[in-house]
């Protein structure tokens, strides 16, 4: 197998830029092509609600246990997993980064992605929302399967999401994020820190670095990112250096040394004890664990 650097997607190729469907007949669909509940990074989103059983979904290598009443929220480029094995049946709303409502993410946060990359991986709604929701979804899946023309198909489905988002919004308000109480500056200030993080992780290590280029004190993003993610931005800089290594290894045939000194370690040493504080065990560990994924 060629030496591979970067990751795969799995990219979004349904007809309208927003689909709705059950999860049992992805099953179906997954059983008469032999896919394998394997981890894949993907470049659109995902809500994911569930509405009998209970299964396990795996997200950035982080199992999330769900039941009835769960949602799951998967956001272009993460890594995650279907759970096929267990029992249950949910609604799947996946779509395009660029079917999400305008009006609404600039209302909420005056960002252009900021309102779907804010919610938390896993959202518990009251069962009034919940009940709201599912229906809005049910109606989506009916307009989809009635609307032939994709112009007019993606109108109608655009604009359900919409109501679809400003309902979850609604939930998410009552306590789920943090970031929804969080002042407009910090806020901003945590935003720009996130998007560094996502574009400089592999060369930018010292939170002086972000903060310099953020024209802000150390003191200063320290206290943004813990007020919106609730921890220090050192280790929400390490966390996702390490998620970066675990992509790496699971989905690249990469050396140790290679991912060590994409990832900015001088030595591979010095990046094989960092993997280990973060993640409690060695990377040819980590890699062992997902190797039947590589070799697909």
């Amino acid at each position: 197998m060629p030496n591979v650097s970067e990751l795969k997607l799995v990219k979004y190729t349904a007809r309208l830029d927003v689909e709705v469907l059950r999860f049992a007949d992805l099953r179906k669909r997954a059983i008469a092509k032999g896919w394998r509940a394997v981890p894949h990074r993907v470049d659109f989103c995902h809500l994911i609600a569930v509405t009998e059983g209970a299964l396990t979904h795996v997200v950035d290598f982080v199992p999330i246990p769900c039941a009835t009443g769960s949602w799951v929220v998967v956001k272009p480029g993460q890594v995650h997993a279907f759970d096929f094995e267990s029992h249950w049946d949910g609604w799947l709303v996946v779509f395009r980064p660029e079917a999400l409502p305008t009006s609404l993410k600039s209302r909420a946060f005056g960002g252009s992605e900021d309102f779907f990359s804010a919610l938390p991986t896993k959202l518990m709604p009251a069962t009034d929302e919940q009940s709201v929701a599912l229906s809005i979804i049910s109606q989506m899946a009916d307009s989809a399967a009635k609307c032939s023309d994709p112009v007019d198909g993606n109108r109608l489905m655009c604009a359900a999401l919409f109501y679809l988002l400003v309902r979850i919004e609604l939930f998410v308000k009552d306590g789920t994020s943090k970031l929804i109480d969080a002042n407009h500056a910090t806020h901003i200030r945590f935003v720009r820190f996130k998007k560094m993080v996502e574009e400089k992780l592999r060369t930018q290590h010292h939170i002086h670095d972000y903060a310099a280029h953020l024209g802000c004190s150390e003191k200063s993003l320290n206290r943004a990112v813990l007020t919106v993610a609730g921890v220090t931005a050192k280790t929400y800089l390490m966390q996702h250096i390490a998620l970066e290594a675990k992509r790496l290894l699971v989905h690249t045939t990469q050396s140790i040394g290679a991912i060590g000194a994409d990832l900015g370690f001088d030595e591979a040493t010095n990046f094989v004890k960092f993997f280990k504080r973060e993640a409690g065990m060695l990377p040819t560990a980590f890699r062992s664990l997902y190797e039947p994924t590589r070799k697909q």
